[in-house]
């Protein structure tokens, strides 16, 4: 998302700039596959997440009083993440390992709020 129609007026946002902790592209898939016969009940999967890239900080303002910009710029990163499981009647177990590339990012919050994303 981006600043598009802002009023030119002291304090406004820029035009045309992107919000902070909103990026261009995200995206996320999942596949699973259920096991049969001897292993019925049996379950495994994969998922993958995508974020692009973002700012972090504070949107810009016209005629601001800092001549520096308040944005921080956050690369995108891409997550891998696979699950087993099990059902038995009315009960399902499932165990997950997230981040398994150990991809190092953050996430963006309000503000100057930059956490990292889990290990």
């Amino acid at each position: 998302m981006r600043f598009t129609k802002t009023p030119a007026t002291k304090g406004s946002y820029n035009e045309g700039e992107r919000l902070v902790g909103t990026p261009a592209h995200t995206a996320n898939g999942s596949i699973f596959y259920q096991f049969g016969n001897r292993l019925r009940g049996f379950k495994v999967g994969a998922s993958v997440f995508y974020v692009g890239k973002r700012n972090a900080g504070w949107n810009n303002t016209y005629q601001q009083a800092q001549n520096y910009s308040r944005l921080i710029p956050v690369d995108g990163f891409t997550t891998v993440d696979i699950s087993a499981g099990y059902s038995l009647q009315k009960v399902f177990l499932l165990v997950k390992v997230s981040n398994l590339t150990n991809t190092y990012n953050y996430y963006v919050h309000e503000n100057y709020s930059i956490n990292p994303i889990p290990p």
